[in-house]
């Protein structure tokens, strides 16, 4: 099975990007199931990680980094590429991971 890292943006409104990161996370995994889709930044920040804490995110990115340069591809997602995306795709292509950017937009397709 190809494993995935999902990445999407975060900072800002970060609970609003949260939901929308999770309607996306299920929507991947519905309409790839031959797929192994992780976002495990989303568990970080829902259990204790503060992304608006300039250290706490640093330590989040590096953990984003490490996980998906272990991956096979990265799927970008969302209405835009941030910086913090920027830094997961460059872990990722530094590994040779197959770089995924058809899903670029604010919300997943309508069902």
């Amino acid at each position: 099975m190809i494993v995935c890292f999902m990445s999407h943006p975060v900072a800002g409104d970060v609970l609003g990007n949260l939901l929308l990161a999770r309607r996306w996370l299920a929507w991947l995994q519905r309409h790839y199931p031959e797929r192994a889709f992780i976002a495990p930044w989303i568990d970080w920040i829902e259990t204790g990680d503060d992304d608006s804490d300039p250290a706490q995110r640093e330590r989040g990115l590096r953990r984003d980094e490490a996980v998906a340069a272990r991956c096979d591809e990265i799927w970008l997602v969302g209405a835009r590429l941030s910086d913090g995306m920027k830094r997961e795709l460059a872990a990722a292509q530094g590994a040779g991971a197959r770089v995924r950017t058809d899903h670029l937009h604010k919300h997943p397709p309508e069902e």
